[in-house]
C-alpha cells in the first residue's frame, strides 16, 4: 500500500528531526490489538514513534475526526491542530517546513 509507505517514511523523517510521533491504533478489540502488535513487531516498521490504543469511550480517533487510514494530525506544542489529513498532502510538508525549515520531504521508492 503506497499510503503506508508514505506514512512510514514520514514517521522516520519526523523522528530524525526530533518531532514527536504517536500512532493511534483505532480498533479496540483484541484482534485489532494483535494486528497492531504484529505490525509493530516487524523490524522494517520500528521507526514509527509511540503507539496509543484508542478506546470507544472518549475516542481520540473520533475527536480528531479520523476518517481514512493513514491520517496525520500535526499538533503544535500549544495543542493547536496545524494539519489533519493524508500524509502525502503537500500542505503537510509546507506546514512542517514553516516549523522546521531544514526538514526535507523524504524520497519514496516507487514499486512498479
Amino acid at each position: 500500500m503506497a499510503a503506508m509507505r508514505v506514512f512510514l517514511k514520514l514517521c522516520a523523517t519526523l523522528i530524525e528531526n526530533k518531532i514527536p510521533v504517536a500512532s493511534i491504533l483505532l480498533g479496540s478489540t483484541s484482534a485489532d490489538r494483535r494486528a497492531g502488535d504484529d505490525f509493530r513487531a516487524q523490524k522494517k516498521h520500528e521507526n514509527t514513534g509511540h503507539w496509543l490504543v484508542d478506546t470507544e469511550k472518549l475516542s481520540l480517533g473520533s475527536l480528531m475526526r479520523l476518517s481514512s487510514f493513514p491520517t496525520v494530525v500535526l499538533v503544535s506544542d500549544k495543542g493547536k491542530i496545524l494539519f489533519n489529513g493524508d500524509p502525502a498532502n503537500r500542505r503537510l510538508w509546507e506546514t512542517l517546513t514553516a516549523i522546521k525549515p531544514e526538514i526535507n520531504f523524504p524520497t519514496i521508492d516507487v514499486v512498479l
